[in-house]
């Protein structure tokens, strides 16, 4: 009996070491065997559902062909006119253009000196006068430097009269008004030549000018477009632009441009008033749906129209961009850091917070995906929301909401 209970006791003791050893055994291969916990930072961001589209550009233009000769454009592209304004002279030859840049040259001579002298005095403080050229030669300066040139032509030209001011300073109106007369002689003589030598185009209308023409501007109007098709689209887009004529200029009349593409019927018929338009400028305009045609092969032709921005498209013809359906900003969640609720329905994610893990419901945008996440809708003012920042767990064993993670 005494070697019985020795032996039981021994078998007892051997099957709590083994328990023991199986134990430790247990969690030590689960320290070093386990999936590590991984994590990734939600961040803020957007994305948008677009449609890519390609289309044509409508403007209401005028071309007007310029007279024979030398040409000389005193209107740049894009630049505002107004009706009676010149836009172009044509020159008989290289002779008469150079005494027109004279003529100007003179002119601008002779209203300076003239303003001098109707000044009374004319200068009385000439320091006063040369702190004033060291202060408008340093703004004049800085804006050249900085890249601002807006300013640069009315500023040269203050600088002139009061360059004119100090030369003329201790002479008087005495010796100005015969070199008045004087240039006064010179220009009748030059507006008498470039007269007779040169013929002024001028505009018709206000609007917007532009020395280039692709041959397109009498198929591609606004009333061209009004009622178009499918088919009327195709056949109009299969016209090529003509090479710029070099005889030819235009008038863009109004403010308001069209875009004109194909969308597909589907598409085209879930628009609503406006939509907004990127271009691959990156330059995106919030336009007008003012037209949608017909189906035909599955698709529709779409005008759309703005009175913004005109000047960024003076030269474009074709355009190619995409149609914003829906704009959204959220935070991003990975693809392995989503979780789905088989009780609920719905979507969480686990954070890791301070070493504990979080559970934090989500909802979706719209069931949005991209190539790597999700976008989750940002609820700032919520407790418990996703927020930027925070970590997202992506790979882990065994987690729950409030689990401590010892790393």
């Amino acid at each position: 009996m005494k070697n019985q209970g020795f032996w039981i006791t021994r078998i007892i003791s051997l099957v709590l070491c083994l328990f023991v050893a199986a134990y430790m055994g247990y969690h030590i291969f689960s320290a070093f065997s386990g999936s590590p916990i991984r994590t990734v930072t939600a961040v803020l961001a957007s994305t948008s559902e677009t449609l890519p589209v390609s289309g044509v550009v409508i403007r209401d233009e005028n071309v007007f062909s310029l007279p024979p000769g030398l040409i000389e454009f005193t209107a740049g592209e894009g630049e505002r006119v107004s009706a009676g304004q010149t836009i172009a002279v044509s020159f008989a030859g290289e002779a008469a253009r150079r005494d027109s840049l004279l003529l100007s040259e003179k002119t601008a001579r002779r209203d300076l000196l003239s303003y001098i002298a109707s000044r009374s005095g004319i200068v009385i403080d000439t320091a006063a006068l040369d702190g004033e050229l060291r202060s408008r030669t340093a703004l004049l300066l800085a804006n050249i430097s900085s890249g601002r040139m807006a300013a640069l032509p009315q500023q040269s030209t203050e600088l002139k009269a009061l360059l004119f001011h100090q030369a003329y300073s201790y002479e008087g109106p005495a010796l100005l008004l015969p070199q008045i007369e004087q240039l006064d002689g010179e220009i009748a003589v030059l507006s008498a030549s470039v007269s007779g030598a040169s013929t002024a185009l001028r505009a018709d209308s206000p609007g917007l000018f532009s020395p280039l023409t692709d041959g397109l501007e009498t198929a591609w109007t606004p009333q061209a477009v009004k009622a178009i098709t499918v088919s009327g689209y195709r056949s109009l887009n299969a016209l090529r632009s003509a090479p710029p004529d070099e005889d030819k200029g235009r008038l863009i009349r109004g403010w308001t441009w069209r875009f004109v593409c194909l969308l597909p019927a589907y598409q085209a018929k879930t628009l609503g008033n406006t939509a907004r338009v990127r271009f691959a400028d990156g330059f995106s305009y919030v336009m007008r749906a003012e037209y949608v045609s017909e189906e035909e092969d599955g698709e529709c032709a779409v005008v759309f129209s703005t009175d913004r921005f005109i000047g960024r498209v003076i030269s474009e013809r074709r355009l190619q961009g995409e149609i914003v359906y829906g704009e959204y900003e959220g935070v991003r969640i990975p693809w392995d850091g989503l979780r789905y609720d088989g009780e609920t329905g719905g979507y969480y994610v686990y954070c890791l917070l301070l070493g504990r893990v979080v559970r934090k419901n989500v909802t979706l945008c719209q069931a949005l995906e991209r190539d790597s996440y999700y976008l989750a809708e940002y609820y700032p003012e919520t407790d418990g929301a996703l927020l930027p920042g925070d970590e997202v767990i992506v790979a882990g064993k065994d987690l729950y909401d409030g689990r401590l993670i010892r790393q």
